[in-house]
């Protein structure tokens, strides 16, 4: 392991390489994108394995206003791998700002900041957050790395590989009807312990680790599935009842916490549609 992955997580020793099922190592150059810090912890031994590039959109602050990002600079440091030139570029508020306001030109240079990336770099393999309803960054993020990687395949003419890891769900779970397993990554006992360790560790996030190990149990951690993105983005986008995000946002509107909510059908369908449409345009 390279000098830059012998830092510590809460004293644990070294950390090993994982054991892996059905992905193909040894070629393949990846990256991360994810909305949030603590979302490598997902795929704590894939990242382990293959040390990819990754960019993260926000630093974590939420509405804490307290950036959590240092604490996964830590992990990737350990586990080797290396900062995209997005990393914790944004705040939550600055990306539901975005949204709401309907500027969609942020999202649209951040894809193209990552394509060219994807290109220079000549990365063959992308996994970034499952659009799953539950969180708006989440989503957007998903739609971000769909077009990146559309137009990196249209200006170096081979394909790439678009994957997508759950982050809310049951981690075994399909994230849309039809999605299919591309790979995974099953942990050795050791990657397997520093990977929950790391996790109960992470400041900020024990409400949520506790919940999901305690719903889903450890076990179900130990296996890192990842699925191929839809072919076609707009079968992720069909109407659909109000996401979860509606619904939270309509709590903290009654509470006073937010002024507005992020809706699907007025914030986040206008910005996969123009993610889509410059796409078309680009190859037309």
């Amino acid at each position: 392991m390279s000098s830059r992955a012998k830092g510590k997580i809460a004293g644990l020793a070294p950390l090993p390489l994982a054991r892996t099922g059905s992905i193909a190592m040894e070629q393949t150059r990846a990256a991360l994108i994810v909305a949030h810090p603590g979302h490598e912890l997902c795929v704590f031994g894939w990242v382990a394995q293959l040390r990819p590039r990754v960019f993260i959109l926000t630093d974590g602050s939420g509405r804490s206003q307290k950036a959590r990002i240092e604490h996964t600079t830590t992990i990737l440091d350990r586990l080797g791998a290396s900062k995209g030139s997005i990393y914790g570029r944004f705040s939550d508020t600055a990306i539901y700002s975005s949204l709401l306001n309907h500027d969609f030109n942020v999202f649209e240079q951040l894809a193209a900041e990552i394509a060219e990336t994807i290109v220079s770099e000549e990365l063959t393999c992308i996994v970034g957050d499952a659009w799953e309803g539950y969180n708006p960054t989440h989503d957007a993020c998903r739609l971000i790395v769909n077009a990146a990687v559309s137009m990196a395949q249209e200006r170096c003419n081979r394909n790439i590989t678009n994957l997508e890891l759950i982050v809310t769900r049951q981690p075994n779970g399909r994230v849309a009807t039809g999605a299919a397993q591309h790979s995974c990554v099953k942990l050795d006992s050791r990657t397997f312990a520093e990977k929950i360790a790391a996790a109960r560790a992470y400041p900020g996030l024990k409400d949520d680790v506790d919940y999901f190990l305690k719903k889903y149990s450890e076990q179900a951690f130990r296996t890192e599935y990842l699925y191929r993105a839809a072919e076609d983005p707009e079968q992720t986008w069909v109407d659909q009842k109000p996401p979860y995000y509606e619904e939270h946002g309509e709590r903290r509107v009654r509470n006073g916490d937010y002024e507005q909510v992020i809706r699907y059908h007025q914030h986040m369908l206008p910005l996969a549609k123009i993610l889509l449409t410059e796409n078309r345009i680009r190859k037309a």
